[in-house]
């Protein structure tokens, strides 16, 4: 159970690219059918703006996926304390004391 909460925006952005090949493939093959089965009009919007509009609506997973690995990214950088002299603080950033 607890695999399944790892390495999540990694797992997103492969569910997006997944997503992405089954809605145009998807989009494809309906247009394709549309059209021959006479609702051209139908089927040529289908076939040339499916694809597109699926990979547009997965670029927003994808980058949630790129927004969550980063975010965990920062989480896992250890802080270092500050030394000052033999004075250890706990003051985990860069800024200097008064």
């Amino acid at each position: 159970m607890k695999k399944l909460f790892e390495n999540t925006g990694k797992k997103i952005k492969i569910v997006a690219m997944v997503a992405f090949i089954i809605e145009a493939l998807g989009a494809v093959v309906a247009g394709i059918y549309l059209i021959s089965d006479y609702e051209t009009t139908t089927g040529v919007l289908l076939l040339l703006l499916g694809p597109i509009m699926s990979l547009v609506i997965n670029w927003f997973i994808y980058g949630f996926g790129i927004i969550v690995e980063q975010s965990l990214k920062q989480l896992k950088v250890p802080s270092q304390p500050v030394v000052m002299g033999n004075n250890v603080t706990g003051i985990t950033d860069n800024r200097t004391l008064l």
